[in-house]
């Protein structure tokens, strides 16, 4: 789905993906895909599929904790870049949209939920394959209730 979030005061994307809006602030705007979690009367919370631009969870300031790296079912296992240290396993995705392709860098943030309102344009691609839903949310449990007691 199309996603604007705030820009901060680093540099965020490139300069096409940035605006400015009502009191001079900056936001910034891609495609943003997401793994919906649970759904509710309009809207869903859903957890953001990243690659970090290719580097994975080892980007640089990230707790790889916070992440589980996801695959297309079909192709097979993610890619993992050097020095990467995920702990928890990878979950597969079946892709229904055939125009579509998960990049083997591709990460879940298991920590961080967006609410996404049910009367926004999306484009479903795939859905997490049911064998391991369970799993992906028993990650998202452990690492919310760890991140509680912290």
């Amino acid at each position: 789905m199309l996603w604007a979030e705030p820009a901060g005061v680093t540099p965020f994307g490139s300069s096409e993906t940035v605006h400015t809006i009502q009191y001079g602030e900056k936001v910034h705007s891609k495609i943003r895909p997401f793994v919906v979690i649970t759904k509710h009367n309009g809207h869903s919370s859903c957890l953001p599929l990243t690659t970090h631009h290719g580097q994975g969870s080892s980007k640089q300031g990230l707790n790889p904790d916070d992440f589980v790296a996801v695959y297309d079912e079909k192709i097979g296992r993610p890619q993992y870049s050097p020095g990467e240290k995920l702990t928890k396993k990878a979950i597969p995705v079946v892709v229904e949209d055939p125009s579509e392709k998960i990049d083997p860098m591709t990460r879940v943030n298991i920590t961080r939920i967006y609410s996404v309102e049910h009367n926004l344009k999306v484009k479903k691609v795939g859905r997490v394959h049911e064998k391991h839903i369970s799993r992906l949310l028993q990650f998202v449990d452990e690492a919310w209730m760890a991140n509680r007691s912290s």
